[in-house]
C-alpha cells in the first residue's frame, strides 16, 4: 500500500472523517472507511 493512502488515512482520522465514495469509471461503487487503510504501528492518534 503506497504512502499516499496511509497519508490519507491519517488525515481522515485526525478530522475526523471516517468514509471517502470510491469510484470506478466516476461511478459510485462503494465507499473507504478509513480503519479499511493500515497504518504503521505509532503513526496515528488515538
Amino acid at each position: 500500500m503506497g504512502a499516499t493512502l496511509q497519508a490519507t488515512a491519517l488525515k481522515m482520522r485526525e478530522a475526523g472523517v471516517g468514509m471517502l465514495p470510491a469510484l470506478e469509471n466516476e461511478r459510485p461503487i462503494g465507499v473507504i472507511i478509513d480503519r479499511d487503510i493500515p497504518l504503521p504501528e505509532g503513526a496515528c492518534c488515538s
